[in-house]
């Protein structure tokens, strides 16, 4: 949400995507129009950061 009415790219910024992050502040989320996709999409965007981090949580257990 903050996203769509404050910082461009927090979303970004928050699940380590520093590079799409800058362009997003930088750019007002592609003129909004990328944010708004992202909006759209925020479960897919959710789902693939969270698969990621059980992985990740997953080899440092099996250490």
């Amino acid at each position: 949400m903050l996203g769509l009415v404050g910082i461009a790219g927090i979303h970004r910024f928050a699940i380590g995507e520093i590079t799409m992050g800058v362009l997003y502040l930088f750019t007002a989320g592609f003129f909004f129009v990328c944010t708004i996709i992202d909006l759209m999409n925020y479960k897919e965007i959710a789902n693939d950061y969270n698969q990621k981090m059980a992985f990740e949580s997953f080899h440092v257990v099996k250490m």
